[in-house]
Formats: C-alpha cells, sequence, structure tokens
C-alpha cells in the first residue's frame, strides 16, 4: 500500500484505489535526532532517555524487566560512567532494595562505588570489571571492616 497525491491510497501490484485517508502526507517513523529524548523498548527492558542510531546512549533511565532501574549515562545500550574524560556517577536499584551508586563500564560495576543492601548496612569499593578490588564494609550497628 502507498500513499500518493491528494489523499488517495494505492495498494501496491494494483492500479486500485481507496477511499481518501486524509490531506496528502506522508507518515513514517522518524526516530529521533541525537540527543533527543524519547521512551522505547529495549532488549531488557525499557530505556526513556537520550539516544543515537536507535541505541540508548547518553542520560536516562533504564527500566528493567527483573524489576531493576538504573539512572545515569548509556552508551550504545551499556551503562557507562566515562564521558569524554569525565567520570559521571550513575545509580542502579535492584528490585530486593539494595543499591549502588558510583561508576559503569560497559555494563559493569567498575570504578569507585558504594552499595546499600537492604538492611542499611554498605560497601564503599573500588570495583574492576564487576569484581571487589578494594572494599570498606560499614555495618548498621556502625562497626567498619576494611579489607
Amino acid at each position: 500500500m502507498a500513499l500518493v497525491g491528494k489523499g488517495d491510497v494505492k495498494e501496491e501490484g494494483t492500479e486500485k484505489r481507496r477511499k481518501q485517508w486524509g490531506p496528502g502526507l506522508r507518515i513514517q517513523f522518524i526516530p529521533p535526532p541525537p540527543g533527543r529524548t524519547a521512551g522505547r523498548k529495549c532488549k531488557d527492558g525499557r530505556w526513556q532517555g537520550q539516544f543515537h542510531l536507535f541505541q540508548p546512549t547518553g542520560r536516562g533511565i533504564m527500566y528493567y524487566d527483573t524489576g531493576d532501574r538504573y539512572e545515569g549515562t548509556m552508551s550504545y545500550g551499556k551503562r557507562e560512567s566515562e564521558t569524554k574524560g569525565n567520570f559521571l556517577k550513575g545509580t542502579y536499584f535492584f528490585a530486593n532494595g539494595s543499591k549502588y551508586q558510583g561508576q559503569h563500564s560497559k555494563d559493569m560495576f567498575h570504578g569507585k562505588g558504594k552499595y546499600w543492601f537492604p538492611d542499611g548496612s554498605s560497601f564503599e569499593e573500588t570495583w574492576q570489571k564487576d569484581t571487589t578490588v578494594i572494599s570498606n564494609h560499614e555495618f548498621k550497628n556502625g562497626s567498619v571492616y576494611s579489607g
């Protein structure tokens, strides 16, 4: 089917025309330009934020199908903190009530960050590819473990 002329609809492969549909405008999906904000269903959930080449890129919020949520920057669909030499903090909220705030790289915790448990205790850590390198654990009762 093609939209032609002054509101006529022509079925492809035939000379048949159907009744008018409107004032002769062509309708097509136009993605938001780079840097513009839009909401869109993604592979693992729904991204509300900036896009570039149909990929979540820039600042926004990712709502995962698991109930988790990420607020921060993305680079082509992956959590990323470094943009143009600046390290920004992103916040990842887990469905169980835990929270991580810190640096991310290629969808992993990477760099400095803090992880809070639902009971109020927390880790202040340096991460390398989702693995803890240096850790300071502060328990709910106020005691601290470094190691």
